[in-house]
């Protein structure tokens, strides 16, 4: 989407070492099975770092994606690369298209 690629944009954001493993298959879904790593410059020189694990789903036709299921640790590091926090974030999203 176009609020998406702005955010990615604005905030630098950086997918990196993603997997996808076929999970199951419909003819209205494909279900995979997902690794990444995902880095976002959040300004005043830190980054956010999140490992995110679970599952993503895409309509077969079109490769439309209807659902995302992440959730994985967070780390906030300074521009040297220092941690200077940690937590969890988990990402619940699922859409329909007509």
């Amino acid at each position: 989407s176009d609020l998406l690629a702005g955010v990615l944009k604005r905030f630098k954001t950086s997918f990196d070492g993603a997997e996808f493993i076929l999970k199951s298959h419909s003819g209205s879904t494909a279900s995979f099975d997902t690794e990444m790593s995902m880095t976002q410059n959040i300004g005043n020189g830190l980054r956010l770092r999140v490992k995110f694990k679970g599952t993503l789903d895409f309509q077969p036709q079109g490769t439309w994606s209807t659902a995302a299921h992440l959730k994985g640790p967070m780390t906030l590091l300074n521009g040297k690369g220092d941690e200077k926090g940690t937590g969890d974030v988990a990402v619940e999203i699922t859409q329909t298209f007509e």
